[in-house]
């Protein structure tokens, strides 16, 4: 580590919130004041960086990123709207690490290596980044993997892996972006008419994924399992993953449900496309 007398080398570099002079009475040691200073500074910070996107600096922001040619033929340097797009960034970075240093009073190399920056990037465009709220909607879902999936499975990373690509494929606009899809839908009033066809495709496509995702844990824990130790939970449902019978089943579960999900997706489709299309029947 470089300048390890600064940095602390692996130990890292310290703190203690308890040293400073208390701020309106609070000092900060109990960690439910931490939190409250959190919430209220991802508030107003959520409010600034939206207030900022709607400043002519924010707009041509957006504007550099799809098409800078088109950008500097409008008159706007796309070089001093990257350069005040990352002034701002590194000023909410900054608001960000004063925080961390405040709750966790300790920093390491762990917290500033590139898997961080890649997790970062994953969340991003987990949500969306066409849209303000895209980021936090990736933030929320990853979060719920990492915390409520990982007391689950020691596979959780795969499967937000697998999140992440799927959403990269086949819907770019991240989860934001699905969930507006569906706004021009509400607007002609023709919400209703997908709920069906949702639940014949969406509802067998997730009995679908659970058996296969039963498939996958099966395969881990045989491979890995301890000696001996052949009996595992999946769905709340406990069974011997050296015996026949629990993989039938599971494949039984995936080919029915993923089979009735292609079949019915035609009709899908084509409710989705009455549904988005003025006029008709609502």
């Amino acid at each position: 580590v470089i300048i390890v007398a600064f940095f602390g080398g692996e130990e890292g570099v310290s703190g203690d919130r308890t040293y400073a002079q208390p701020f309106f009475g609070v000092e900060f040691l109990q960690q439910i004041e931490v939190y409250y200073l959190t919430a209220g500074w991802v508030v107003v910070s959520a409010a600034l960086m939206y207030l900022w996107s709607r400043t002519p600096v924010g707009r041509m922001a957006n504007a550099v990123r799809d098409n800078p040619e088109r950008a500097e033929f409008l008159g706007y340097s796309s070089r001093w709207v990257r350069f005040y797009s990352f002034v701002a960034s590194g000023f909410f970075a900054g608001v960000s690490g004063g925080l961390f240093a405040i709750n966790y009073e300790i920093l390491t190399e762990e917290n500033l290596n590139t898997a961080s920056s890649g997790i970062i990037l994953l969340v991003t465009f987990l949500g969306g980044v066409g849209f303000f709220f895209g980021p936090i909607i990736g933030a929320i879902a990853f979060t719920l993997l990492q915390t409520v999936l990982s007391l689950s499975t020691e596979l959780w990373a795969f499967y937000a892996g697998i999140l992440f690509l799927s959403t990269v494929m086949f819907f770019p606009g991240g989860l934001a972006g699905l969930l507006m899809m569906h706004v021009p839908v509400f607007k002609l009033g023709k919400a209703s008419t997908l709920i069906m066809p949702y639940l014949k495709t969406l509802l067998p496509a997730a009995i679908g994924l659970m058996g296969l995702a039963a498939l996958v844990e099966m395969t881990f824990h045989y491979r890995h399992g301890a000696t001996g130790d052949n009996e595992m939970t999946v769905f709340w449902t406990t069974f011997d993953s050296h015996t026949l019978m629990p993989w039938l089943v599971a494949g039984a579960i995936t080919l029915i449900g993923l089979g009735i999900a292609k079949v019915t997706a035609p009709a899908l489709k084509e409710a989705w496309s009455e549904a988005t299309t003025a006029g008709g029947a609502s």
